[in-house]
């Protein structure tokens, strides 16, 4: 039996293409987004290099997000969860995906600043929202494909669904701070969730593990505070 495919839109496989370059370079550049005009009002941090919501005013925003179906609303949830930058959600592929391990596995090729594989350790969440995706699952490669099957979703409908003055990527630094102010964790282990490389060359060679199982404890915190409802005084 002959399979018959979409058709191929060769406008949007190059308007996909330069949408990924342009999250790889957001990814490197910080510059994304603005800072918001009223700093009193905003829930944002105001002056940082990638302008950031507060930790405080995450769970609210992320409940909302959470309610709406769209595969960019997925695809933000799963980036907040993840604490993963712009263009690893957006190239995000199934074959990186183990369900059985709950793990996320980004090869070296997808470690631009590192060149090293990191595995996200996947919460309860996150496993629920892919879980969801799954029931509508296409031929495509990607977990949240493009028009077109052959590319992957483009980032600007993950930042309209963000709120004046915060951008995607500063939820790496939402999930930072939260992480050092709230939570307590160790530098090593809230560094090693962002896949920042930690110490020196020399370290390093000796450090060999990941120390997965308690970035997964993290992540599991992490995705139980975004869970709660708190009275946060936003405007």
């Amino acid at each position: 039996m002959k399979t018959t495919y979409a058709p191929f839109d060769v406008a949007e496989y190059l308007d996909n293409d330069a949408e990924y370059l342009t999250a790889t370079l957001e990814d490197a550049n910080p510059q994304e987004g603005t800072e918001d005009d009223s700093p009193a009002m905003s829930p944002c941090i105001q002056g940082c290099h990638h302008p950031a919501m507060n930790y405080e005013a995450a769970p609210d925003f992320f409940q909302k997000v959470r309610l709406n179906p769209a595969p960019a609303a997925q695809a933000l949830t799963l980036l907040i969860l993840c604490a993963s930058r712009l263009s690893e959600i957006l190239g995000m592929r199934w074959d990186e995906i183990d369900i059985a391990a709950a793990t996320w596995t980004l090869p070296p090729e997808r470690q631009k600043k590192t060149g090293v594989a990191h595995i996200i350790p996947l919460s309860r969440e996150a496993l629920k929202i892919l879980e969801e995706i799954t029931k509508f699952r296409t031929q495509s490669e990607y977990v949240f494909p493009g028009r077109s099957w052959r590319k992957p979703i483009s980032g600007q409908p993950l930042r309209d669904l963000m709120p004046p003055g915060a951008t995607l990527h500063g939820w790496r630094s939402t999930f930072r701070d939260w992480a050092g102010d709230e939570a307590g964790v160790p530098r090593e282990i809230a560094e090693g969730a962002l896949a920042h490389l930690i110490g020196n060359p020399v370290e390093r060679s000796y450090r060999r593990r990941t120390a997965l199982e308690r970035r997964r404890v993290v992540m599991e915190e992490w995705s139980a505070f975004l869970l709660t409802k708190q009275d946060i005084g936003i405007v």
